[in-house]
């Protein structure tokens, strides 16, 4: 993308974040009750990886929203409804379980 698009296309406030050595997961709305969940890397399964940095997010994001007594549906709707994008960054734990450890999350 070129800067003159960015200027054309968008406008302040912008925020500025920083990412420490980790794995950061982007979820948005596609429908009023549908979510993408993608990382840096993918978007879904790559090669032949076991799990995809999106698919580890995307579980998480399953336990989490369980955990709360939500549903993907009704983040999809909040995000639908406000235009947002929600950010967070999760550092993976390369144990037998390759559990996930919540470091933040920017908008949920």
């Amino acid at each position: 993308m070129q800067w003159d698009s960015l200027e054309a296309h968008t406008a302040a406030p912008y925020t500025l974040s920083l990412k420490s050595n980790g794995c950061i997961i982007f979820i948005a709305a596609l429908t009023s009750t549908k979510l993408v969940i993608t990382s840096k890397h993918s978007l879904g399964p790559v090669g032949n990886a076991t799990r995809s940095h999106s698919q580890v997010g995307e579980e998480w994001l399953h336990k989490l929203l369980e955990k709360a007594g939500k549903t993907t549906e009704q983040l999809a709707e909040t995000l639908w409804e406000k235009n947002w994008t929600a950010v967070a960054e999760v550092r993976l734990i390369l144990a037998v379980a390759q559990s996930l450890l919540i470091k933040s999350v920017l908008v949920v």
